[in-house]
């Protein structure tokens, strides 16, 4: 299956969104995202963990609960995205469990880029923010900070 290809389009958010895409994402032209007023939105591209063409396995037997990924070359659930030509008022999210390689002169990207492996040939300026998980409310309500209950499946350390 292919990607979800945004090419030569324009997102204009009037939400916050969400879209998970087994196959991945990819944008090779000029695209365009931009929050409908003067609201803030907050965007994710999201490859689901357990996408088709991922698997997992423990890469150190001393630790056998850390997982790491192995993409299948054929499956390849990527996020690819070159010639950002705006990103207006919305923080974006990127997660894959696979690779991500992103390459464009955009300089108020902002937001979180998490991936198996990533390649940034950019000269843009990448900005961290800080970020909610799509769709967790919790029992205090959208507006209320709450404590919400997750199980750790998998965690990535960092070392080199």
């Amino acid at each position: 299956m292919a990607p979800v290809a945004l090419n030569n389009d324009t997102i204009t958010l009037t939400k916050d969104v969400a879209l998970m895409s087994p196959n991945g994402f990819s944008s090779s032209n000029e695209l365009t995202i931009l929050s409908s007023s003067s609201t803030a939105r907050e965007l994710a591209w999201i490859v689901p963990s357990d996408a088709p063409g991922v698997t997992w396995t423990a890469k150190d037997a001393a630790y056998p609960a850390q997982l790491s990924p192995t993409c299948s070359a054929s499956l390849s659930p990527n996020i690819s995205m070159s010639k950002l030509s705006s990103l207006t008022n919305v923080k974006w999210m990127i997660y894959t469990p696979c690779f991500a390689s992103l390459s464009f002169d955009h300089k108020n990207f902002e937001g979180q880029i998490i991936a198996g492996a990533v390649d940034m040939s950019t000269g843009g300026k990448l900005k961290w923010a800080n970020m909610g998980i799509s769709g967790a409310i919790g029992t205090g309500g959208a507006s209320t900070p709450a404590t919400l209950t997750v199980t750790l499946t998998s965690r990535y350390d960092v070392s080199g």
